[in-house]
């Protein structure tokens, strides 16, 4: 087995200045190439778990979803998996829908230095959240944490807009209700704000309900009010409900999310397309900056795209 004293034998140098260029440290321009080549001719790699001893580093990044089934959850731990393989750090998924503080677990990980940061998504209580640790908000807002969203209030003006010009006026707004102040309540907050703007009655199906449980809801209040002439849909996952509720009597339906299309080839849903991969990307590049102690934005937007598909 190479060690690091064939390194240095090999390169001409002595086993302090191996250690403070695999490290990091201070060594000459003429020492850290003969390093360089010594590593590359004998085929060394450095332990790994010996360097994370040293950096008192896992590698280790904690992301915490409410589920792996949603569309939209999926598709994103993909993405930020992506993004912190690039950075040379492992991903480690958990699931808090349903378990009770499920979400503090995974902060208390951090703060016993089990991984190195964490990008949360939350959609339980947290009362505390400590942010001196290496923490990224996926859209909520803690003081001191970069938090990461989409443009939700401009986009869902956008849909809304489109759905009035078209024609409609009975327009409903079918969404999962957050159990806790976030960036995503501001889809229903513009709904609100466009009905007043142009003095429309409110047909709102909104209620927090765990993921999976969409189709009861949306069947129920669509029964309930046929006068409905087009849907907004909060998520996919209300999309396809209000589809299949609606059954051959189709409304214009409008989804925020944009992923369906992945899992449901048809109908090819008219969406409010977010930027999952710049979502990942950014909670990425911020959690970084934290683990550096680099200055970060206390809020990153990342827009949305308007696609038009068969259903609006």
């Amino acid at each position: 087995m190479i060690s690091i004293l064939d390194v240095a034998a090999k390169a001409g140098v002595s086993k302090s200045s191996v250690s403070r260029y695999f490290n990091g440290g201070s060594i000459s321009s003429s020492a850290k190439e003969k390093i360089k080549a010594a590593v590359e001719e004998l085929g060394y790699r450095p332990n790994a778990i010996g360097n994370m001893l040293r950096n008192n580093s896992t590698q280790n990044i904690a992301l915490c979803v409410p589920t792996l089934v949603h569309p939209f959850f999926s598709a994103f731990v993909s993405e930020v998996n992506l993004a912190l393989t690039k950075e040379g750090y492992r991903l480690i998924i958990g699931e808090t829908e349903g378990k009770k503080g499920g979400e503090s677990a995974f902060v208390k990980m951090v703060e016993n230095n089990e991984v190195d940061g964490l990008i949360l998504v939350a959609h339980h209580s947290i009362k505390h959240l400590n942010t001196s640790i290496p923490v990224v908000t996926i859209d909520r807002h803690f003081e001191g944490a970069p938090c990461i969203t989409s443009d939700n209030y401009a986009s869902t003006h956008l849909a809304l807009s489109y759905l009035y010009e078209k024609g409609a006026r009975n327009i409903a707004f079918f969404g999962g209700k957050p159990a806790v102040e976030s960036e995503v309540s501001l889809r229903h907050q513009c709904y609100l704000d466009f009905l007043k703007e142009k003095g429309l009655q409110e047909y709102s199906c909104y209620e927090d309900i765990p993921h999976g449980e969409e189709f009861p809801l949306v069947s129920r209040y669509a029964s309930l009010h046929p006068e409905i002439e087009a849907v907004f849909a909060s998520s996919d996952a209300f999309a396809l409900s209000a589809y299949l509720a609606f059954g051959e009597k189709k409304r214009p339906i409008i989804s925020f999310d944009g992923v369906l299309g992945s899992f449901v080839p048809t109908p090819k849903f008219t969406s409010i397309r977010q930027n999952i991969e710049g979502l990942g990307q950014a909670a990425v590049e911020e959690l970084m900056k934290r683990l550096r102690g680099e200055p970060f934005e206390p809020i990153t937007y990342v827009s949305t795209t308007f696609e038009k598909g068969e259903t609006a």
